[in-house]
């Protein structure tokens, strides 16, 4: 086999004297330091010393840093040289000659002059394509987990996907094979995901970020940090050196950290820190997109759940619900009694104020699960989940006391004093086709005949 055609493609069959190579190269120049970036391309090429009388040479200086032995003396390179081929890269015709009558005595394979100029350029040539094929390839995965991130958007709660989305990709630009992303609230951290981490932590203190916080904050406009002392985290083999810190609207909410497995490449930093400013802009948008969504579904007097909300979500547990063996869903139509006299009477102000009032007031008597939305002017629902029929008493008595509670509250004001509650209430079985318009006419009346018996009360259909 020609030893040029097995330094420049991996995929030719090799010969079973060189399943490896070992070689020695000579000479330190810009021909050596090529030859040398090849060796580090293939598993099955060694470099076993790199030869020259400048100690000083670049590719001397690239070899000790790549941890290959280097010699200032020809002689003595050759007697400690048991390897396979010489390389003689350095166009001197005395050093050839010595090279030449070693590797005949020896049976060493000798590739110089016109060769290895050839030799050169061919390395010259796939180093540089090589580099440009992985800078073509870096761009198309920023793209990609661009689009990946864009596309997140349209998930409801998207921000633990782009967060996690954002964290894969990202990786790929520093070389690492394990980060971690994090939640970072007021009180507690949460992990949101993990690349090369199995299992995922269990215990993630607060000091973990604490320590982080005052070297973050000082390069906020930074998007990729090189932390001036690594971090450790409990049941995680290796250190994080690596940190993104994540603003959203200027707060700081995420935060990612990368295990480096080598230098970090300012053309690698320029791109990855690219990346990071886009995925900040989707997680600020996505921010802003909660927030609208949540203002499209909140009631504005009240700040509970309108009537938009609920509907969805009841046609939601419905469905739910069927798959279910256990309790019950129930409906609770709420109604004040007479509240137009009293806004006439106290005016709309003061009514508004009742309104707010009571619905702090019934919010209390209901589990956390439970769904409270303003249905109307003065007419609230609640969607009760998985209840059983005992239970729905229960909580419809504690609501009705909410007047007494109120009037006790608001002993100066006439108008808090004279608000009551009409109830009317339904129920459907789990495990069943749960019919929604069906379930809120029987609530609604039952509420009808709360009023018809004298108001202040609840009924059940």
């Amino acid at each position: 086999m020609n030893m040029i055609e097995k330094f420049l493609d991996v995929d030719v069959p090799s010969c079973d004297k060189y399943k490896t190579v070992d070689a020695l190269l000579l000479g330190g120049g810009r021909a050596g330091i090529n030859i040398l970036q090849i060796f580090e391309l293939y598993d099955w090429l060694h470099l076993d010393g790199v030869v020259d009388q400048n100690e000083n040479a670049p590719g001397m200086q690239l070899a000790s840093a790549l941890e290959v032995p280097t010699f200032i003396n020809v002689t003595v390179a050759l007697q400690q040289f048991e390897g396979d081929l010489v390389i003689d890269a350095t166009g001197n015709s005395s050093v050839s000659s010595e090279v030449m009558l070693y590797c005949s005595r020896m049976n060493k394979e000798y590739i110089s002059g016109m060769s290895a100029k050839l030799l050169f350029h061919l390395a010259h040539t796939h180093v540089k394509e090589k580099h440009e094929i992985q800078e073509q390839a870096l761009r198309v995965e920023m793209l990609k987990t661009m689009l990946q991130i864009y596309q997140k958007l349209g998930v409801q709660s998207a921000s633990d996907h782009l967060v996690s989305e954002g964290m894969q990709g990202s990786a790929k630009f520093v070389v690492s094979n394990k980060a971690i992303a994090l939640e970072c609230g007021e009180k507690n951290i949460r992990i949101l995901g993990g690349l090369g981490i199995d299992p995922l932590p269990t215990n993630l203190p607060m000091e973990v970020v604490e320590s982080l916080m005052e070297e973050l904050r000082s390069v906020q406009e930074v998007p990729v940090i090189e932390l001036s002392k690594t971090i450790k985290l409990e049941e995680v083999e290796g250190e994080f050196g690596l940190a993104v810190p994540l603003f959203i609207e200027g707060n700081f909410r995420y935060l990612l950290l990368f295990q480096l497995e080598g230098s970090l490449l300012s053309r690698h930093r320029a791109e990855l820190s690219i990346l990071v400013l886009h995925l900040q802009h989707a997680l600020e948008t996505e921010n802003r997109q909660r927030i609208l969504l949540e203002l499209a579904y909140r009631d504005s007097l009240t700040g509970i759940y309108n009537r938009r909300f609920f509907d969805e979500r009841l046609q939601q547990e419905a469905d739910r619900f069927q798959r279910f063996t256990h309790g019950r869903l129930a409906i609770m139509f709420i109604d004040l009694d007479h509240f137009k006299l009293l806004n006439d009477q106290y005016g709309h102000i003061a009514a508004d104020k009742v309104l707010q009032d009571v619905v702090l007031l019934i919010q209390e008597q209901l589990r956390s699960y439970d769904v409270l939305a303003r249905y109307g002017g003065d007419e609230f629902i609640v969607m009760l989940l998985g209840v059983e029929e005992e239970q729905v008493l229960n909580i419809a008595k504690r609501v009705l006391a909410v007047t007494s509670e109120l009037a006790a509250q608001n002993g100066k004001s006439e108008i808090h004093s004279n608000v009551s509650f009409s109830m009317g209430i339904s129920m459907a079985e789990t495990g069943s086709e749960i019919d929604t318009a069906n379930l809120l006419k029987r609530a609604d009346q039952a509420l009808y005949r709360a009023k018809k018996m004298g108001r202040k009360q609840f009924q059940i259909l």
